[in-house]
């Protein structure tokens, strides 16, 4: 006896979705913070879950809330009784990933193309509806993902019609454990979240429509469940990779209760003749009652083996992957570790700058579990956080031998220098000075020299005047930024500094041998918003002050080394040619003449023992201290009309979080070019010429022009 209606085609539905659908989706099936490439969409593999497509025959393109029940009617089926479709759930699922889904369907037309396999009478206890729905774009005729489904009409069963056929099971192994395990804890309101992906049906939301067809009350979605296996299967075999899910199925068994704990039990059946692994599981509640079965997933066969075989002493043998990390743990001490995570909560996942607070996290943190997964460790940490750290990156970072530093205490003073302590009016001089003629522009560079950062008023709000303005002095210098700049607040460039965020204070261009010197800044623009405060902190000031309240602290920065890096553009890995100091001694005139502090470029520093660690951490927070006192910090409103310049060596700037749309323009330039225009102005070039190479004296004042560093 045929199915009735198999083969029948309905009319094709619209579907779309937007990028935060893809965000509600993976929050609401259980992705962690760890798996930021389906929680962010900025991150540069953000990427759709891929079993989302199950949620589109729901959802269609809705963005608002539905009634349920109203559209559930269903179009009639050839030769099929009229169903019920408010007494329905889920039978089975199985999911087959074609394409990977675009992150948002924006600009394209995708379609839901819904086909009857066949409708079959299971008796009093209901009727069982098979269906293949594919989601197609409708351009390219381009199929994305098939859904082979079976849903159950509670008590509408005995009409007559073909009992369908036996399914295929996949039991797990008999006599094995699970090779890995997935528990997630449901709560009462694990529905009300999963429901917003476009599944309003009531049965999940309130108890009488549960009461009625003899569930006791509410219960959670069967799709909730089986994504959320799905995830868990991902996410412990499959490296979390949307890509590795080829195919995935589960048998709805029993229904799931809120507050229920499920645990997702999976083996490992080892790859099939195409080449992929075949997995199987199950999934039960806190009782032991199954409440997926027969659930099976293929995915594309990783070598596990090879990410752990990055040392000879890290093979596919936990007491060997144990022993290697408490050698990395031992060498460099649970604070390194915590400072150093590697997930995409700690390190901008596209910049791969820090965005952990370094000087947060307790200074006395320990280590109170490691799990030991084939990829790579997760380390739960007293502060409450998980980090994650792969063999590959353990090996890299953990296994290199201290070098020696300079053990002699520095107690060299910064070279000479005006502090401005917040009295008086800010050094400033006018654009039409400065445009005028040298002694307009000596003004100015005496000031930018003694007092560290200088405004310059009456700036005509262009960009080409501004660039004017900065060519007085020398020539702009290029960087991977470009030469002159002229932004708003995007990540084209994968720095921090091109967002809207706060940042801390910080020199720019650690990561070069030698970072720019002067540093304008010109807001061109601020609408729609407010905040985007100017921060700026007398570096030299900052470190006096660390001299005098400890000796110690000031050496341990000014002796011991960091590595820097800028990383942010998928061309650009920069990193000066060796480590420098936060504060760097003049090597003939023995005075501090450069500060590098940028916490959100420093690299994770692996030459040193625990005990110059340990040192150099105590002293930088000491450090990050100072420059946060309230006593320390200039804070000014930039306006347009208005251009701030700084020393880049000796100032550390930042900003306050803004709203809006700004647009600011400025640039870099060299240490050498300044000091070569500001020499030259200030003593003569015959008087520049016949000191080359002079470093005799005991300062500037004497006339000496290559005292002014």
């Amino acid at each position: 006896m045929s199915a009735p209606g198999a083969g029948h085609e309905f009319a094709p539905q619209e579907v779309s979705w937007q990028k935060r659908d893809i965000l509600v989706f993976a929050n609401s099936i259980g992705c962690k913070a760890d798996e930021l490439h389906f929680l962010y969409e900025l991150h540069p593999r953000f990427a759709v879950f891929p079993t989302y497509p199950v949620i589109l025959p729901f959802k269609l393109t809705d963005q608002e809330v539905i009634d349920f029940y109203a559209r559930a009617g269903g179009a009639p089926i050839p030769g099929a009784p009229k169903l019920d479709y408010r007494r329905v759930v889920d039978g089975q699922r199985r999911i087959i990933a074609l394409k990977p889904l675009p992150t948002s369907s924006a600009g394209r037309k995708f379609e839901l193309r819904n086909k009857v396999i066949g409708l079959y009478d299971k008796g009093k206890a209901g009727t069982v509806l098979e269906t293949e729905q594919s989601i197609v774009d409708q351009a390219t005729g381009d199929i994305y993902t098939k859904i082979l489904s079976s849903s159950f009409f509670v008590g509408q069963g005995g009409w007559g019609g073909p009992k369908g056929p036996s399914t295929v099971n996949y039991p797990p192994p008999e006599g094995k454990s699970p090779d890995a395990t997935h528990i997630i804890q449901t709560t009462p309101e694990t529905a009300l979240l999963y429901r917003l992906n476009g599944d309003y049906n009531p049965l999940h939301a309130t108890p009488e429509p549960g009461a009625k067809m003899g569930f006791g009350g509410t219960i959670i979605h069967g799709l909730f469940s089986w994504n959320a296996a799905a995830h868990g299967v991902l996410r412990e075999i499959g490296q979390s990779d949307p890509e590795n899910l080829k195919e995935f199925q589960a048998r709805f068994a029993s229904p799931v209760k809120p507050g229920d704990k499920l645990t997702t039990e999976i083996w490992r059946m080892g790859r099939l003749e195409g080449g992929d692994e075949e997995i199987r599981f199950i999934v039960r509640n806190d009782k032991g009652k199954v409440v997926l079965s027969n659930g099976r997933c293929l995915l594309k066969a990783t070598d596990s083996k090879a990410k752990l075989t990055v040392n000879e002493t890290v093979k596919h043998d936990p007491k060997s992957a144990q022993q290697f990390s408490k050698d990395v743990f031992k060498k460099l001490g649970p604070f390194w570790l915590r400072d150093n995570c590697q997930c995409d909560k700690c390190h901008h996942p596209q910049t791969r700058q820090r965005e952990v607070d370094t000087f947060a996290i307790p200074s006395e943190i320990i280590i109170k579990k490691v799990i030991y997964a084939a990829e790579g460790l997760r380390v739960e940490f007293s502060d409450g956080h998980t980090g994650f750290y792969t063999y590959a990156w353990l090996k890299a970072n953990g296994t290199k031998k201290p070098t020696s530093v300079l053990r002699a205490v520095h107690t060299a003073k910064p070279r000479p220098y005006h502090p401005f302590t917040g009295t008086g009016p800010y050094p400033t001089v006018s654009y039409d000075d400065v445009m005028q003629d040298d002694k307009g522009l000596l003004q100015w560079l005496d000031k930018i020299y003694s007092y560290g950062f200088c405004f310059v008023i009456g700036v005509p709000v262009t960009t080409r005047d501004t660039e004017k303005l900065l060519e007085r002095i020398a020539f702009i210098r290029p960087t991977h930024y470009g030469g002159f700049w002229d932004f708003t607040s995007d990540m084209s460039f994968g720095d921090s500094a091109y967002t809207s965020e706060g940042l801390g204070a910080h020199t720019d261009t650690t990561y070069f041998t030698d970072p720019a010197r002067l540093q304008m800044f010109h807001l061109l623009s601020h609408t729609d918003g407010q905040g985007g405060a100017s921060l700026l902190v007398d570096g030299f000031r900052a470190a006096e002050t660390l001299q005098k309240e400890k000796k110690a602290h000031y050496a341990s920065l000014m002796r011991q080394s960091q590595p820097a890096h800028a990383s942010g553009n998928e061309k650009v890995c920069i990193q000066p040619i060796h480590e420098f100091p936060v504060l760097e001694l003049h090597p003939q005139l023995d005075q501090l003449y450069r500060i590098r502090w940028n916490n959100y470029d420093r690299a994770p520093k692996t030459n040193w023992g625990i005990k110059d660690l340990k040192q150099w951490y105590s002293a930088a927070r000491h450090w990050n201290e100072i420059i946060s006192r309230e006593e320390f910090q200039i804070w000014t409103q930039l306006e347009p009309g208005t251009a701030l310049i700084f020393d880049n060596w000796r100032m550390l700037h930042g900003r306050s979080k803004f709203t809006g749309k700004r647009r600011m323009c400025g640039g870099y330039i060299n240490n050498d070019d300044f000091l070569s225009q500001y020499r030259l102005l200030k003593f003569g070039r015959e008087h520049v010429l016949n000191n080359l190479g002079n470093w005799h004296g005991k300062g500037h004042k004497e006339g000496n022009p290559n005292f002014l560093i």
